[in-house]
């Protein structure tokens, strides 16, 4: 399979239906990493472990840009 561009200045693009294939996949990604942290958030305070629960933390605030991005600028 060929590795296609993303479409810049003339050059040849990912087709939309490739880029909605991507978002998808994406969003897929987002559910399921939330999913995982909700889970070790739940660990961390059940075990009183605080390096963990920040890591959860940090890692939920990355996501929720990823998030906030994704809406912005590929809301589909």
């Amino acid at each position: 399979m060929k590795d296609k561009k993303l479409k810049m200045s003339g050059s040849e693009g990912t087709s939309e239906s490739e880029i909605c294939e991507m978002r998808k996949a994406l969003k897929k990604f987002l559910s399921t990493e939330g999913e995982l942290l909700m889970i070790l958030k739940l660990e961390a305070i059940k075990s009183h472990d605080k390096k963990k629960y920040e890591y959860v933390q940090g890692r939920k605030e990355e996501l929720s840009r990823i998030h906030s991005f994704l809406l912005r600028y590929g809301g589909k």
